[in-house]
C-alpha cells in the first residue's frame, strides 16, 4: 500500500511539474509575441503616417513605387487575386531581398497607396518617372522591374491588353524593348 501511495505521489509530482512547465512555455510564447509586436510598432507607425499623408505623393522609396506599379498591372486583369499578391510578394522577396513580413507590408501599402489613385495609366507614368529619376538606380534595376511586371501580368491567364498597355508605358519611359 505504501508503494502504491509513493508511485501515485511521484506521478502526481511529475504531472504538476509538467503542467507548470507547460504554463511557463505558454507565457514565454506570449511574451515573445508582445515583443515582436513592439519591435514592429515603429514600422507600422511610419506606414500609418504615410497613409495619412495621402496617396502617391507619400511615396519616398522606389520599392514602394514598384509595388504600386505591380498592383496597377494586377488590377489591369480585373480584380487583384490572392495569386497576384503571392506573385508580387515572391518577386519582392527575390528582387528587393525582403523578408516575408516586409513583403506582405509592401503589398498592403501598394493597395492602400493606389486605392484613391487616378487612372492606371497616370499612375504608371508617375511611378515610372519616380523610379527612373531616383538616384542610384540603373539599367539592371529597370530591367528587373520590367520582369517583375511581366510576372504579375502572367497570372490569371494574362497578359491582358490593359496590362500590356500599362507595362508598355514603363518600358517606353525606361527605354526598354517594347
Amino acid at each position: 500500500m505504501h508503494i502504491l501511495a509513493i508511485i501515485v505521489g511521484i506521478f502526481s509530482a511529475i504531472a504538476l511539474w509538467s503542467w507548470r512547465l507547460q504554463q511557463a512555455r505558454r507565457g514565454a510564447e506570449e511574451a515573445g509575441k508582445v515583443l515582436e509586436t513592439a519591435a514592429n510598432l515603429p514600422r507600422r507607425l511610419r506606414f500609418q503616417s504615410k497613409m495619412r499623408k495621402g496617396g502617391l505623393d507619400a511615396i519616398e522609396d522606389p520599392r514602394e513605387a514598384a509595388a504600386v506599379m505591380m498592383m496597377e498591372v494586377a488590377r489591369g486583369a480585373g480584380e487583384v487575386t490572392a495569386e497576384h499578391k503571392a506573385v508580387m510578394r515572391a518577386e519582392m522577396m527575390q528582387y528587393f531581398e525582403l523578408g516575408e513580413e516586409e513583403a506582405d507590408d509592401l503589398v498592403a501599402a501598394a493597395g492602400w497607396l493606389g486605392r484613391d489613385a487616378p487612372a492606371p495609366h497616370a499612375v504608371m507614368q508617375k511611378m515610372s518617372r519616380f523610379i527612373l529619376n531616383f538616384p542610384g538606380l540603373g539599367p539592371k534595376q529597370f530591367v528587373d522591374l520590367s520582369n517583375m511586371l511581366d510576372e504579375v501580368a502572367l497570372i490569371e491567364g494574362g497578359p491582358f491588353d490593359e496590362q500590356v498597355a500599362l507595362i508598355r508605358i514603363y518600358r517606353e519611359k525606361a527605354g526598354l524593348r517594347v
